[in-house]
């Protein structure tokens, strides 16, 4: 039996900095605060040692050599779409930071979004065609996932996922911003 140890979900990161999670409505001040946090667990991901850490020089360090001694085979994950497209994911979005040089809010996002999935033991494959891409198609749902949903990147967004619902009518259709976490 293959068991999955992944790192802490936001609610474990929260709970770690001793930061009880927020149910209900949020105030402006709150709604700012919270995206601050997320915006720090996009950044530097779930592992508890990096969590905990302090200073930045010494989370950078701890990611370093996390990279250093994992095999990178099992940290990455393709999800295969028709056609033979891939894309690449990692488990923790702290890896991802350490071979990048700025963060890249959208492809932290997705990256969170899709772990969050792995969690819950779904599927996943994405769906690309001539129209654009939908993120995650699994069992029952087809999800677009974008840090906001502007009227830049509205038609970007919603296009494909109403074109690959016509293909799958019993999938529930959602887009997942940061502000919706």
């Amino acid at each position: 039996m293959t068991y999955f140890l992944f790192p802490l979900s936001f609610n474990e990161f929260l709970l770690f900095r001793g930061i009880q999670p927020e149910a209900g409505p949020r105030s402006t001040a709150q709604k700012a605060h919270r995206r601050g946090l997320w915006e720090e667990y996009l950044t530097w991901g779930g592992f508890p040692e990096v969590v905990l850490a302090d200073r930045v020089e010494l989370k950078r360090n701890l990611l370093d050599s996390y990279l250093d001694v994992m095999l990178f085979r099992e940290l990455i994950s393709n999800a295969a779409a028709p056609g033979g497209n891939k894309k690449i994911y990692l488990v923790d979005n702290g890896l991802y930071q350490r071979v990048r040089d700025r963060p890249d809010w959208g492809k932290l996002w997705e990256n969170q979004c899709l772990v969050d999935l792995w969690r819950k033991n779904q599927t996943i494959q994405f769906w690309k065609s001539d129209e654009g891409e939908v993120d995650f198609l699994t069992q029952d749902q087809l999800i677009q996932a974008t840090v906001e949903l502007t009227e830049t990147n509205r038609n970007r967004e919603e296009v494909p996922l109403v074109k690959l619902a016509q293909r799958y009518p019993n999938h529930r259709s959602s887009v997942l911003t940061l502000e919706d976490a």
